[in-house]
């Protein structure tokens, strides 16, 4: 929220965010919950724009619930955001205890996340949802030595810095949103992993499908770049169970089809892009609660099924 609240300002952002990184590392986690708790109150009760778009965007996903219960889910999404601002905020001094893989509740049905670390050249999804606590969360739990994960510039090199110093205390560095295409695509044939945050289209270029009871684009690019150089896609969920848990859920690894010349690429393209969509509008109905929403999602969703998607350029 604060990228665009605070976007004609960026002095006062950077600076906003340079004293959040110097003083929530000191304050003591729990403290820094309640404080957060107590913030996301706050907000929940003065931004009624913020509820009322909240509330059309997580309004498909509540089916029967009463009125009183949408009321407590925005309220509690609220919170939640506020509780990961304090995580991405303290990113690189975490307690010990919240990272403890025996605190650890992992859900992994299909066998997914084995073997530990996961090999090499893997892409991992996930959707807008404590998606900084879970590089921790991965580092943890042994998934990976190093990652390279897809972020979104703020239009300020400083601020991107800022986030990519976090970032590194858990073995992952930025590649910024435009540069994305290319860089990506040489980190995974050098074998290291990738992280996408995967449930928002910032390109244009995305494939309309079903997703949080509407249609909406989401992007090709973990599709498109697990085609071209063969590296399985392995949906992640990560969600607090009050205040000291976490839970990782794992979807089924999506095994890229093998291209050879007389394959269709833009079929092959689009059924893998569908089943990974199905995967994480899976995830958004399972935690309506804790999905990051506060953005018109309508906004994203004038694109067409295009069919001229491009995979990356393949480079020797």
């Amino acid at each position: 929220m604060s990228r665009d609240a605070l976007g004609h300002w960026p002095d006062l952002r950077f600076r906003l965010y340079q004293a959040a990184c110097t003083i929530i590392p000191w304050i003591p986690y729990r403290a820094g919950i309640v404080l957060a708790l107590g913030l996301g109150w706050i907000a929940w009760f003065c931004d009624a724009p913020g509820r009322a778009q909240l509330r059309r965007n997580i309004l498909p996903l509540l089916h029967g619930r009463k009125r009183r219960g949408i009321a407590i889910c925005i309220r509690r999404n609220y919170c939640n955001c506020a509780m990961m601002f304090n995580d991405s905020f303290r990113l690189g001094s975490l307690p010990r205890w919240l990272l403890d893989p025996a605190q650890i509740t992992v859900i992994d049905p299909y066998g997914s996340l084995h073997p530990r670390p996961l090999p090499q050249a893997t892409i991992l999804c996930t959707i807008h949802c404590h998606w900084e606590l879970l590089l921790a969360v991965g580092r943890s739990l042994g998934l990976t030595d190093s990652l390279r994960v897809i972020a979104r510039s703020h239009d300020d090199p400083r601020v991107d810095a800022l986030f990519d110093r976090l970032r590194a205390a858990h073995g992952a560095r930025s590649v910024l949103l435009d540069e994305a295409p290319l860089a990506s695509l040489r980190a995974l044939r050098r074998g290291r992993c990738l992280g996408i945050v995967a449930d928002r289209d910032y390109t244009n270029h995305g494939r309309t499908t079903h997703f949080a009871g509407r249609h909406l684009p989401l992007p090709i690019g973990p599709a498109a770049l697990a085609l071209q150089t063969s590296s399985p896609i392995i949906p992640l969920l990560l969600l607090r169970q009050g205040h000291k848990r976490l839970i990782l859920l794992a979807g089924k690894t999506l095994i890229p089809p093998d291209l050879d010349g007389g394959s269709n690429k833009h079929q092959l393209l689009a059924a893998l892009h569908q089943q990974l969509a199905t995967t994480l509008n899976r995830f958004v109905h399972a935690a309506p609660s804790q999905w990051v929403a506060f953005h018109s999602l309508q906004n994203n969703a004038q694109h067409t099924n295009a069919p001229h998607h491009k995979l990356p350029v393949k480079r020797k």
